[in-house]
């Protein structure tokens, strides 16, 4: 049985790595705060933030601690914030709000409402739901380049690596053989959702120099022009995506994932692997969300696809996520497939958390 290990980015924060969207978003106030210190107005493709005199950061001022502290700040200083979208502006008020994020799905709902107001008024608005698309996704465009220089700036501590995952890695890959016969161990394919090198750390546990292991970046690293980031939606079960196909404007497909996928041989790659033999899945801190419910609905779905191992996330306050996992999930199976999914998922009490 071959094994197809997910990784997400509850791997990353596991080893403390700030790679959530209100990480980045805050590195963006914290940038705005820093070019304010000698300027009256910041402008770029998200947002124009301006100042009147007197009244932006000094030097020796504190950067944010948290989004809701930044926007206190600006508020106390009479800085004003611009955004230069709906889009930008839903994203902003929910994150100061203290809402959780998911940035791309955020970009489709803002898509789909765009269609729906070229829908009611068909004719009236054929121009302006082009121009509409085009500027969503100038913005959109903009934030991953930012989200693609936030994550430069971040180093992986060497001194993270975490024992308990290095020994669940290994019992995947290696598992104990069996002393009266010679068998080979599974193939295995680390299926990295990630933009970071994290998986670096467990080298020697993966031993790539074996011909049975392989990861493939799913989406792309981080400033590499042969395998570059792929940020945006990948859901082709949703009702409204056949009818923003059926348009005929480019413009509402630039960042649908599936498109993006045929830049590199990553997804032929995973194609291969589960079209072999059977495998088992193991879903290393991955949300398991509807922006990858294309890709991971290929896969969940398959004849060949025995298992489905949820290591599940611990809270400090003494509860998981195992169940809300399995919702998750099950968003990527077809209603008539439901029966499926509660057969191929790994009961609570077989599963453990990641760290």
């Amino acid at each position: 049985m071959n094994n197809l290990i997910i990784i997400g980015n509850g791997f990353d924060l596991a080893h403390e790595l700030k790679t959530s969207y209100a990480d980045f978003m805050l590195w963006y106030l914290n940038k705005t705060r820093k070019w304010l210190i000698n300027n009256l107005e910041y402008e770029d493709d998200i947002c124009a933030v301006k100042s009147f005199p007197r009244n932006y950061f000094l030097t020796g001022d504190q950067p944010f601690n948290s989004i809701s502290n930044a926007f206190e700040s600006f508020k106390n200083r009479n800085i004003n914030i611009y955004p230069k979208s709906e889009f930008v502006d839903g994203l902003l008020k929910d994150m100061r709000n203290g809402y959780w994020v998911d940035i791309e799905y955020f970009y489709y709902s803002h898509l789909v409402s765009i269609y729906r107001d070229y829908e009611r008024n068909f004719s009236k608005y054929d121009i302006d739901a082009k121009a509409s698309a085009k500027s969503l996704n100038r913005c959109f465009s903009a934030i991953i380049s930012l989200l693609e220089q936030y994550l430069s700036t971040l180093t992986i501590d060497e001194n993270k690596r975490n024992p308990f995952i290095s020994k669940t890695l290994k019992g995947i890959i290696k598992p104990e053989r069996n002393k009266n016969k010679l068998v080979n161990p599974p193939y295995t394919l680390l299926l990295n959702f990630n933009y970071t090198n994290t998986l670096d750390l467990y080298a020697h546990d993966l031993d790539m120099s074996n011909s049975r292991t392989n990861v493939v970046n799913i989406h792309g690293l981080i400033n590499s022009e042969i395998n570059p980031v792929i940020f945006g939606y990948g859901d082709e079960m949703d009702p409204y995506y056949p009818k923003l196909e059926n348009l005929n404007i480019n413009s509402f497909l630039d960042h649908i994932k599936s498109f993006h996928y045929l830049k590199t041989t990553n997804y032929l790659q995973l194609m291969r692997f589960v079209e072999a033999d059977p495998f088992v899945i193991y879903i290393m801190g991955h949300s398991c969300g509807l922006s990858d419910r294309v890709l991971l609905n290929s896969i969940f779905e398959h004849d060949k696809c025995s298992n489905i191992k949820i290591y599940y996330h611990d809270r400090k306050d003494g509860s998981n996520d195992y169940f809300e996992k399995t919702q998750e999930i099950s968003r990527h199976f077809k209603p008539e497939n439901k029966a499926m999914m509660r057969k191929k998922i790994v009961p609570f009490e077989k599963c453990s958390p990641l760290t």
